[in-house]
């Protein structure tokens, strides 16, 4: 849970440079018989968590904003999140 009076959650963009060895690396170690459908992390102080998600793990009715929302308020709390204005300098997935 944040710590503090936050009213709201700043969305950061990922910087995908530097983490993109570290989830490759872990897609890398995929079971050939399983196949993942998802990422989800979390960087904490300087640590990269991360846990895999399976199609089976997933609503297929769902959308993948709502998980989004559960995942953040599992780690943060329930508070809005705070995004920037969509631009160039903002990765889309």
């Amino acid at each position: 849970m944040l710590k503090g009076p936050e009213t709201h959650i700043p969305y950061k963009a990922p910087d995908l440079k530097r983490l993109s060895r570290a989830s490759l690396g872990l897609w890398a170690t995929q079971d050939g018989n399983r196949q993942r459908a998802e990422i989800e992390y979390l960087i904490r102080y300087g640590r990269f968590n991360a846990t895999l998600i399976y199609p089976e793990d997933i609503d297929p009715e769902g959308a993948s904003l709502d998980r989004r929302d559960r995942i953040v308020a599992r780690y943060f709390g329930d508070k809005p999140i705070m995004s920037p204005p969509i631009g160039d300098d903002v990765p889309r997935y």
